[in-house]
């Protein structure tokens, strides 16, 4: 991870946070629980991206 990571990926670096660490107090310790966690949540937000993109489609042709 570098600066520009952070940088241009930071919502991705707040829901690890939000996964870790919540009100102060540390939720989860476990990096694979994290890791699985960010990977289901990016599969479903690649799965509504293709859905809103075939939409699109559907619609210009319609």
């Amino acid at each position: 991870v570098c600066e520009l990571d952070l940088i241009f990926n930071f919502q991705k670096a707040y829901a690890i946070l939000d996964e870790l660490i919540m009100g102060g107090e540390m939720q989860e310790s476990s990096k694979k629980s994290v890791l699985r966690v960010v990977s289901q949540s990016d599969t479903i937000e690649e799965a509504e991206q293709s859905e809103d993109s075939l939409a699109r489609i559907g619609s210009r042709s319609g």
